[in-house]
């Protein structure tokens, strides 16, 4: 009996040689299984969240459409559009409130001597007209805070002043991806969402969603470009999705581009669609249901403004407008505006009210500017070159 209790608890050499092999068979094979499953483990994921920004376990979905925009409410043309009452107390708001503006930016480049470029250099490559649109300094356009008399420098200004504001929580709520807005990452107190809110920088804290198949999608625009050589085609980067711009010289050569770009997203990522504004010489792809909006009115959602207003020029900006609108709807208030900057009056939009220039968006935001932060607004005008 005491030979087997002690066979018992002392394995042979052999016993302990086979357990150690079975053990390793079992290690290996859930190591296998687990490296048939990289995705559940490492995927990116689709939601951000932030409790300071959107409250305690509260996800943000840049990709979800809120249910409440499928009734976005009536579009009318800028020329049916009240104006927005400059000098009124519409926006005022009582100590200890908050006061939300959001903005589309509007820093975008000129295409003028990139079509030069183009048309004097017929052999370029596509690294050439990348390099080309680098090195190509930002110019000045008409839009929600710039024009030829408010250059950056003075919007720089007016949103530094606002956003010195504790009361004031400033965004720049753009299309465009990081690498356009660079202008905007270093002004103070001003918080970006890019890429329709896929990306957000709030009090110097990134978040981000990544969407997998922005990487299959840049890599077929890419061929596309390199196959219609004569459309003088140039990418630039998106994290989200792709972006192309063109000489404005060959909307003709782009057609079958287009074509091509539009068939290969239905057939292989139908959740993405090709956009391109009328007249504009460049285009994006984007996932069909990213939105300005959407950002817009998850944080209007979170019931910590007491006033809002939204300004923009562009149909991408409409979102904003609609989230807007919708919040005042839900809460019997009116105290949430949308306002389109733009004086083309058979331009549609769903925007409350209108402004019809830059100076009359800084005559309105430079009224909110507390006295203690007036000094913030005095700027040197650069001349536009």
């Amino acid at each position: 009996m005491e030979v087997i209790r002690a066979w018992a608890v002392t394995p042979s050499i052999h016993q302990f040689r086979f357990s150690l092999s079975t053990m390793s068979r079992l290690i290996l094979s859930a190591l296998a299984l687990l490296s048939l499953l990289p995705a559940t483990f490492a995927a990116p994921s689709l939601t951000i969240q932030n409790e300071k920004l959107f409250g305690l376990g509260v996800e943000f979905n840049p990709t979800l459409k809120p249910s409440h925009f499928l009734n976005p409410g009536t579009e009318r043309t800028v020329g049916e559009v009240t104006e927005f009452p400059l000098g009124s107390d519409l926006l005022s708001v009582p100590e200890g409130k908050k006061r939300l503006i959001v903005a589309d930016n509007d820093v975008s480049r000129s295409y003028k001597r990139l079509s030069y470029f183009l048309t004097k250099n017929t052999k370029h490559t596509v690294t050439d007209v990348n390099s080309e649109c680098q090195n190509e300094s930002p110019a000045l356009k008409k839009g929600v805070l710039i024009d030829k008399e408010h250059t950056f420098e003075k919007a720089r200004a007016l949103l530094i002043a606002l956003a010195a504001d504790p009361q004031n929580e400033v965004w720049v709520n753009s299309a465009r991806s990081l690498p356009g807005l660079t202008k905007y990452l270093n002004i103070p107190g001003v918080n970006i969402a890019s890429e329709h809110g896929t990306i957000l920088i709030h009090d110097n804290v990134k978040m981000e969603v990544t969407l997998k198949e922005a990487d299959d999608i840049r890599a077929e625009l890419k061929k596309i470009t390199e196959k219609y050589e004569s459309a003088k085609i140039s990418t630039k980067w998106a994290q989200n999705g792709a972006v192309y711009v063109h000489d404005p010289n060959t909307f003709e050569e782009m057609k079958p581009a287009i074509v091509e770009i539009e068939a290969f997203l239905k057939e292989k990522h139908p959740d993405f669609i090709h956009r391109q504004e009328e007249g504009k010489a460049y285009g994006e792809i984007k996932h069909k249901d990213a939105d300005k909006g959407n950002f817009v009115d998850k944080l209007i959602a979170t019931g910590r403004y007491y006033k809002a207003i939204s300004l923009g020029d562009q149909a991408t900006d409409e979102g904003m407008h609609i989230a807007m609108n919708l919040m005042n709807e839900r809460t019997g208030t009116k105290n949430f505006h949308s306002v389109i900057v733009s004086s083309k009056d058979h331009q549609k939009t769903y925007a409350a009210h209108k402004l019809n220039s830059p100076k009359e968006v800084h005559e309105m935001l430079e009224a909110l500017v507390l006295p203690v932060n007036k000094e913030l607004l005095k700027v040197k005008i650069t001349p536009d070159k």
